[in-house]
């Protein structure tokens, strides 16, 4: 079948068709395919070598060991951010740590006279010091908390408040990993 159209129409559509193609391949010449943190200025450079710097810092700390079960918790999410599971370096600083948890109702149903919501509270207490030296570099105190249901079913509110606690205690190590990339950064 042949077209109505007279050849100059489909002719002029198939112009401006390509016209358009190409003015949106000049515009898009100019973009480039790079990553979003990509780094190539001479400061950039400098900032990654403080950055491996403080890495190597972090590698190199050792946390205290832990009496119980929210504590290993803490422990083991600040050892795994620190050094992603890796065995610790010979160890220039050390964290103690004090950890203690609190779970407490926070909403009552009415006809019930029962808690249907809780949370989780964890407090760590931490020191950071220089192991050659024994100098304090940083103390003080960081709270997570981590909000749950309660159910009528025991198992249930148990194994609820444990979930609450593994995720207070893996908020608190991250802020404490930065703490200590801070403190160690600084000295």
């Amino acid at each position: 079948m042949w077209s109505s159209r007279p050849a100059s129409a489909c002719a002029r559509r198939w112009i401006s068709a390509s016209v358009l193609s190409l003015a949106a391949l000049t515009a898009l010449s100019g973009c480039t395919v790079e990553p979003l943190n990509a780094r190539t200025t001479p400061a950039a450079a400098k900032s990654d070598a403080e950055v491996s710097s403080v890495r190597q810092a972090l590698r190199a700390t050792e946390v205290s060991a832990a009496r119980e079960r929210v504590e290993q918790q803490v422990r083991n999410a600040l050892l795994f951010s620190m050094n992603g599971g890796n065995p610790i370096e010979p160890s220039l600083y050390r964290v103690q740590l004090a950890v203690r948890s609190a779970d407490s109702g926070v909403a009552v149903e009415a006809g019930v006279a029962a808690a249907t919501a809780a949370q989780v509270s964890v407090i760590v207490s931490y020191t950071i010091t220089e192991k050659s030296t024994n100098r304090t570099l940083a103390s003080g105190t960081r709270t997570a908390l981590s909000a749950y249901n309660r159910t009528p079913q025991k198992f249930a509110n148990q194994r609820a408040a444990r979930d609450a606690e593994n995720r207070a205690a893996k908020d608190v190590a991250e802020q404490i990993r930065l703490v200590v990339a801070q403190t160690v950064a600084g000295n």
